[in-house]
């Protein structure tokens, strides 16, 4: 026996207006009590992921936009009519896929490098710091690497092949000597 169940997803916004996808979800049911698999649903990950809220187009735009464009999370989730949450839980299943690819470093003229707080002190544990490296020209995050200090950057920079930092001719940092220590070893050829 088949069913279609309707079931609701966040998706792409339309003139700047949140939409929603409604998909008729097919379900079945064995009619055999004796069944191993007494029911079903079917399964799209090109319209969803499962448990999602967001579609999966829905939720490679939030992505990139928070992670390659640095939109604010909030105004990403108003543009989809979703939550904060929502947006960041997306922003981690997706992340991990588009960070992947490494063709998103090719190409990076102008290098940045900040430190962020990651994670705030509590009672249990210390600051978490990250540290940020982005492509200041196009203006993106290509990658967020554990901890801030020199090592941190020169580890990073010699996992990558030539191709990525070769291309480097323009190097911005804070005021962190240990950054500028690192990145004027590493991009001796570059402006600073």
């Amino acid at each position: 026996m088949k069913d279609r169940r309707p079931v609701r997803f966040a998706d792409l916004g339309v003139f700047g207006t949140p939409s929603v996808l409604v998909w008729r979800k097919r379900v079945w049911r064995c009619p055999n009590e004796s069944c191993d698999a007494p029911s079903g649903t079917e399964v799209r990950p090109d319209i969803a992921f499962g448990r999602s809220v967001m579609t999966t187009r829905a939720g490679v735009w939030a992505t990139i936009a928070v992670g390659q464009q640095v939109r604010p999370v909030a105004r990403v989730a108003a543009e989809l009519g979703v939550s904060w949450g929502t947006v960041m839980d997306t922003v981690r299943l997706f992340g991990d896929y588009l960070i992947s690819d490494p063709c998103r470093l090719v190409g990076i003229e102008a290098l940045g490098v900040d430190d962020t707080k990651f994670l705030a002190a509590t009672r249990d544990h210390s600051t978490k710091w990250v540290t940020a490296i982005c492509d200041v020209a196009r203006r993106f995050v290509a990658d967020v690497v554990k901890g801030r200090s020199a090592l941190s950057v020169t580890d990073w920079v010699d996992d990558q092949p030539l191709g990525v930092t070769g291309s480097v001719r323009v190097v911005v940092s804070d005021m962190s000597s240990a950054y500028g220590n690192a990145l004027r070893k590493a991009f001796s050829d570059a402006t600073y």
